[in-house]
């Protein structure tokens, strides 16, 4: 069972970059690519947007984004 829905607002409670957590979004659906960030492997990915960009480490760089994957898991 999953912890959130689409529309729901939900806070980041668990980051890989841990300055993600605390921030509020909005989730929007489930997201296209189930595994384009590692997660538990029972674990469904969200689109989510923020008010304020969240940080994602792709290739080794660090990219700022309002829209993205966020694993039901790190929500609440």
């Amino acid at each position: 069972m999953h912890k959130c829905t689409a529309g729901d607002l939900a806070v980041i409670v668990y980051a890989y970059n841990t300055v993600n957590i605390g921030a509020i979004v909005r989730v929007l659906g489930l997201h296209p690519n189930q595994k384009q960030i590692q997660s538990h492997p029972d674990d469904i990915l969200w689109t989510c947007q923020a008010a304020q960009p969240m940080t994602y480490s792709i290739e080794n760089k660090r990219r700022k984004r309002k829209n993205g994957p966020v694993p039901d898991s790190y929500l609440q």
